[in-house]
């Protein structure tokens, strides 16, 4: 019998996906399909390049991460565990599954007060960048009361975060690492974008590219939620939010929508691959 939290897991992925198939029932599926198949393989070959870049430079974040620890690991380790917890991110809700670092780093000799750290920590860069492009982000897009009223809940976050000693000490333990994660990190995020927009043109969606970034941005943040593998149907319910106002025919959005889970997939099976011939913690 499935432990609570198994089942629980499952029934969340069930929720996402069953929203992917009620928007499907409600267009024409010959239709969402075809135009998946029309989509131009010049710009979707070089999206789907794009992520062994986006794929190394989180790799890069999390061996400057594991090394300013003063935990001697290679960069071919730091890489292969990178891609494995990304895998398990991709083909769990809300990315759960980003905390197998904890365990694996546990298996090197790490404390688990470490790894929890240093994976929080890893997590936080991603989080603090959208978060702080959530701001303009809600500005373009609802307005700028909307986006005052952000930028508040922000600051109280940010500042109860920051006075909370373990947070504190973190950040102040952490300095030296900070400032190369950060420019890592925007490095990521730019190569992210990029990919998304290249994407876009290969379904020829005619949208100008800041408000599209404002878009995804939010698309980002929702589909986060743990209700679905990697967003499915959270995702192309907020595209179809956003999009369809725009005169973009819904079988396009979707289309787009799916390839992104489609790809992400794909280009996530070699951490599959690293995560099942890895040595595994024991239980």
């Amino acid at each position: 019998m499935r432990p609570p939290s198994a089942l629980l897991t499952w029934g969340l992925k069930a929720i996402g996906v069953g929203l992917f198939l009620w928007i499907l029932s409600r267009l024409d599926a010959a239709q969402v399909f075809s135009t998946l198949r029309s989509a131009s393989p010049l710009y979707v070959a070089i999206a789907f390049l794009l992520f062994l870049p986006i794929y190394l430079a989180k790799a890069w974040r999390w061996h400057v991460l594991v090394r300013g620890a003063g935990i001697d690991e290679s960069f071919r380790n730091s890489f292969a565990l990178s891609c494995a917890s990304m895998f398990l991110g991709v083909v769990t809700p809300g990315k759960i599954g980003e905390a197998y670092k904890i365990p694996a780093l546990r298996a090197r000799g790490a404390s688990l007060k470490t790894g929890v750290e240093l994976t929080v920590l890893d997590r936080f860069f991603d989080v603090g960048w959208i978060a702080a492009l959530a701001i303009p982000s809600v500005g373009l897009l609802f307005g700028m009361q909307w986006a005052g009223f952000t930028l508040g809940i922000a600051l109280v976050a940010a500042v109860a975060g920051f006075l909370h000693p373990r947070t504190r000490g973190w950040l102040l333990a952490s300095q030296k690492m900070l400032v190369p994660a950060l420019v890592i990190t925007t490095i990521t995020w730019i190569l992210y974008f990029l990919q998304l927009f290249i994407l876009a043109e290969g379904f020829a969606l005619a949208i100008d590219p800041v408000t599209f970034v404002a878009i995804m941005t939010i698309v980002g943040i929702l589909s986060i939620l743990p209700i679905a593998p990697y967003g499915l149907g959270t995702r192309e319910a907020a595209l179809l939010f956003f999009l369809a106002p725009l005169g973009v025919e819904p079988s396009r959005i979707v289309a787009f929508s799916f390839s992104i889970f489609l790809l992400t997939l794909i280009a996530s099976l070699p951490g599959g691959f690293y995560w099942l011939t890895m040595p595994h913690p024991a239980p």
